[in-house]
């Protein structure tokens, strides 16, 4: 949301809502939520929006299972916990709360055992894992992936398997259903 100057006071601007139909496409999710004055009473309800990344969409459309969703999700944080950027380890004080240098050591720390976690996920994903990567850490739908040498079909089959090897790797198909998070 940007501000703009109205009669000296800086006033928020309206942040524009979803369209329906990217409502429709289930590129959007809505939620109703209660309005409160400041005394706490509910005075209306207001929807909330919150864009889907493609993982969530294929699985809402029925593309992924809930096992290949939490698989893929998985694969997703450890990829995002495996990165420590430059900044953080040339400078322990840019950490915000608590001791910069142990902040920086944990932080390490996290990333080293999650950069192992996806060097064994690609591994157990084989040819898959470009499919997997594409979708489930760049946010990409499986269509634009581009691999000249694959069908459109070949595509979403390659993202299928590469996510049922995750399934298998994280141990959710022996698991009740929600798997060990």
């Amino acid at each position: 949301m940007t501000a703009r100057r109205v009669k000296g006071r800086a006033k928020l601007l309206e942040a524009v809502p979803a369209t329906e139909v990217r409502v429709g496409r289930g590129e959007v999710e809505t939620t109703d939520v209660a309005v409160l004055d400041p005394r706490g009473k509910v005075t209306g309800i207001a929807k909330q929006y919150r864009v889907l990344d493609y993982l969530t969409r294929y699985r809402n459309l029925g593309v992924v299972s809930d096992l290949q969703w939490l698989a893929g999700r998985r694969f997703a944080r450890d990829a995002e916990t495996s990165i420590v950027g430059v900044p953080s380890q040339l400078d322990p004080a840019r950490h915000h709360g608590g001791d910069g240098l142990r902040r920086m050591l944990r932080e390490g720390s996290l990333a080293s055992g999650a950069s192992w976690r996806v060097r064994a996920a690609i591994q157990a994903m084989g040819d898959a894992c470009g499919a997997v990567i594409w979708v489930a850490v760049h946010g990409r739908p499986i269509a634009e992936w581009s691999d000249p040498t694959i069908s459109p079909e070949g595509k979403a089959g390659l993202f299928g398997l590469g996510l049922d090897r995750l399934v298998a790797h994280y141990g959710l198909d022996r698991v009740d259903g929600r798997g060990p998070m």
